[in-house]
């Protein structure tokens, strides 16, 4: 079964305030599908059907060897997004490119969906050398 090392953009953060941002995730199984579709949640809300997917097939995050929902459910919601697109990604579900457009200029470029948030890092983390995100409230 095949298993993926993640860095997640902005990372779960524990009652310790501590960020983990790395985490396993694998492919999913037809056993893994069947499980949720029986669960009580996925009859009244139909979106927490991720939720779910996403807990049984995340093998580890930071310190935790066991993901719940209740912690995919405290994600950060582009952490959330991305892991979507991973597991589309892992199981055959996902384009591989999109196309996006420059809100300054109008050019049209391809976005290659398997690069997403490579190499992203937060103020302070020194565990990648790369392109630093910065908080909305003029951290710069």
């Amino acid at each position: 079964m095949m298993e993926r090392e993640f860095f997640l953009p902005l990372g779960y953060v524990d009652e310790h305030q501590k960020v983990h941002r790395k985490g396993r995730i694998r492919q999913a199984t037809t056993g893994d599908e069947l499980a949720i579709q029986t669960h009580e949640k996925i009859r009244h809300i139909a979106a927490f059907r991720d939720v779910l997917l996403l807990s049984r097939v995340i093998t580890r995050l930071g310190d935790y060897d066991s993901v719940t929902e209740e912690l995919i459910g405290e994600l950060f919601e582009a952490d959330f997004l991305y892991l979507q697109l991973l597991y589309k990604d892992m199981n055959g579900e996902a384009e591989r490119m999109a196309t996006v457009e420059c809100p300054h200029c109008g050019h049209e470029n391809q976005l290659y969906l398997e690069n997403l948030y490579t190499g992203l890092t937060l103020p302070g983390d020194t565990s990648q050398d790369t392109v630093q995100i910065y908080p909305l409230d003029g951290g710069l």
